[in-house]
């Protein structure tokens, strides 16, 4: 062994023995002896099958000319290996000549890859024995193998899809657009996953497509880069979705009803209270002024007559505002920029024509304030909660007034109505916002806080109430400061 000395070879860093061309061994080292279980020099002058199982159709010259021909040092392939106990190991070569005028000799460094061979059969396992499908494709889109998951899924046999183009599995509409994208894929780097935010369809054996979600994940076999698509049907994700979603409508619009029905009761009662009280009355002075045309007394028939009309008036007005209720939010608000400011002051001028000496008006919002909203219902909002305002003053204070302010951030638009009246008990605010409910006396036809309530949901915001008996209230209207562009709210 001119080419490679004793001292070096014992002090190799990996498992190795000294074999001429033929494969004969000439010389091995203790870590090779270790690792095959054998004593110094057992297998000198022995063939290299003495613990190296080969192939009966591969020679040690083949192998010799395998790396020769590379130009590598080690090759990635792994050989059977046997101990002088029987035990098989797996193993890789590294094979070199000494830098000497003998070529005759190569020096055959062991790698033993039992464990990554462990490795790669639990990997395979897994990937034969996983629930989800799984296909392994080349960079050229060509599909290396399939579990049988896949198989199951496409409703082909392994031998009918291994080889076949990736494509052959989505339908033909889309196979075009899969290929760019695949072809992207391969050039990038790093894993992803597919379907999310997108449509991504499979087409199985039978012609029947159906929607999928894809996990690309980069795996290495060797030296050869591949794809580990897994992919799951979410066909049955899907309609159960779809039937949560119908489901949740359906308990929405039951309890929609049931607010409704509601509201029809307690309008049932409202309506039997205000109307019968009028119709009796009205009964009643038409009875009297009969009587009085009996008697020639018109100066008393046309008093009675004029309080009919105005009782009249009343009674039309309460089932205007009750019809007005009942439209609210069976129309989509129509939407413009519109000045709070502006609004506010319109509403009160209108408000204020009975009571302009009675109630004071402070306007703080700022002049420059604007809103995209639904004008309509911003008047009836800021209309109502005036006429509320005025409607409950406290008749003992010195001064009654009425304060209107507005402000607005990146998200929402707030606009508060302010009085120093009589104030809501606190346990009654909840109430408050409830149609046909009258909280005193003084309330009319218990509609103008609800129809407040129901404009304000109509623009997609909220309102809250904080009152003190004998204090004053205050509402506080949020709105959301930007809608859809369509013009419709959401």
């Amino acid at each position: 062994m001119s080419g490679l000395g004793d001292a070096l070879l014992d002090h190799w860093p990996l498992p190795a023995v000294v074999v001429n061309v033929d494969g004969v061994v000439d010389r091995s080292n203790p870590l090779f002896e270790e690792l095959f279980e054998i004593s110094t020099g057992q297998l000198d002058g022995r063939g290299i099958d003495a613990f190296l199982q080969l192939e009966t159709a591969v020679a040690w010259s083949n192998i010799v000319g395998e790396y020769t021909a590379s130009g590598l040092t080690r090759l990635d392939r792994v050989f059977k290996g046997v101990t002088s106990s029987g035990r098989s190991i797996s193993v890789e070569l590294g094979l070199t000549r000494p830098k000497s005028d003998d070529r005759s000799s190569i020096l055959v460094t062991v790698f033993d890859v039992s464990g990554r061979t462990r490795q790669d059969s639990l990997a395979a396992l897994t990937f034969q024995a996983a629930a989800s499908a799984m296909i392994t494709v080349d960079k050229h889109g060509t599909i290396r193998s399939v579990n049988p998951a896949a198989s199951l899924l496409f409703g082909y046999a392994r031998s009918e899809i291994v080889g076949n183009k990736i494509e052959s599995l989505i339908p033909a509409e889309f196979r075009a657009s899969h290929t760019v994208v695949r072809d992207q894929f391969s050039q990038a780097s790093g894993s992803r996953e597919m379907g999310r935010g997108q449509e991504i369809y499979g087409q199985r054996k039978s012609g029947e497509t159906f929607r999928l979600e894809v996990a690309l994940t980069r795996i290495t076999l060797g030296q050869e880069r591949l794809t580990l698509a897994t992919i799951v049907d979410i066909t049955e994700r899907l309609a159960a979705e779809r039937a949560l979603a119908e489901k949740e409508v359906a308990e929405g619009q039951a309890e929609r009803l049931k607010e409704i029905n509601e509201e029809l009761s307690r309008y049932a009662y409202a309506a039997s209270h205000d109307l019968k009280a009028p119709l009796s009355t009205i009964a009643g002075m038409i009875e009297c002024c009969l009587m009085d045309l009996g008697t020639g007394a018109t100066d008393e028939v046309e008093r009675n007559l004029l309080k009919l009309r105005r009782l009249c008036e009343r009674s039309g007005s309460r089932i205007e505002s009750a019809l007005a209720f009942a439209k609210v939010g069976h129309r989509k608000a129509s939407l413009e920029q519109v000045n709070l400011r502006e609004i506010a002051q319109e509403m009160w001028d209108d408000c204020s024509l009975l009571h302009a000496q009675a109630v004071g008006f402070d306007n703080a919002a700022p002049a420059h304030l604007q809103v995209r909203t639904g004008p309509a219902q911003i008047r009836a909002i800021i209309g109502n909660l005036f006429s509320n305002a005025v409607k409950y003053r406290d008749i003992d204070k010195g001064k009654c007034w009425v304060s209107f302010d507005a402000h607005k951030d990146d998200q929402h638009c707030y606009f508060s109505v302010s009085d120093n009246g009589i104030g809501i008990p606190r346990e009654r605010i909840p109430d408050a916002f409830g149609a046909f409910v009258r909280l005193g006396k003084r309330s009319g036809d218990g509609l103008g806080l609800a129809l407040v309530k129901r404009n304000v949901e109509l623009l997609g915001g909220k309102i809250s109430c904080d009152s003190t008996v004998g204090e004053g209230t205050k509402f506080v209207v949020e709105l959301p400061s930007t809608v859809h562009t369509s013009g419709e709210l959401q």
